[in-house]
């Protein structure tokens, strides 16, 4: 064995960004990693600056350190983006 080399094994699984875990339909949080994949696989700043800068975005609420949100916010946040941006279209 040469004196550089490493002496671990090979490293066993997959290495990488990992797939997102799909959101329950009755789910009652979910965690500001879908909240970003759920709106195009945002990054964390345009999270951070979409609560920071938007008035109507729903509010995380926080237990400990992470960020959770309510699908039901959400949602609702999405059919009044959807209201406005057609009663724009329609004047």
């Amino acid at each position: 064995m040469k004196p550089n080399q490493a002496t671990s094994p090979e490293p066993t699984g997959k290495l990488g960004p990992r797939r997102p875990v799909p959101i329950p339909t009755d789910a009652l949080w979910i965690s500001a990693k879908q909240v970003r994949a759920r709106y195009g696989g945002r990054s964390h700043m345009w999270l951070v600056r979409k609560i920071r800068n938007d008035p109507n975005f729903p509010r995380p609420t926080y237990f400990g350190r992470l960020q959770f949100f309510r699908p039901a916010k959400l949602d609702e946040y999405d059919r009044d983006c959807i209201d406005k941006q057609t009663s724009k279209q329609v004047a």
